[in-house]
């Protein structure tokens, strides 16, 4: 928690999940300069599309 709010105010957002990599699900953080290119990105899954939503909403509340 305290680390993804200290990564989160520097302009870092959810970039996926990484399950059981600590023994324990963890988040992967990403800081990219200017928009990603939605539209762009590749879904193996349809599931995963639910992921990428989540993705963009937190990249459009994180400062940029």
């Amino acid at each position: 928690g305290r680390a993804v709010e200290h990564l989160r105010g520097r302009g870092y957002f959810l970039g996926g999940y990484a399950p059981r990599w600590f023994d324990a699900d963890g988040l992967l953080m990403h800081k990219v300069s200017g928009t990603p290119d939605w539209n762009g990105i590749q879904l193996f899954k349809p599931k995963a599309g639910r992921i990428l939503e989540m993705i963009q909403a937190d990249w459009d509340e994180a400062p940029h």
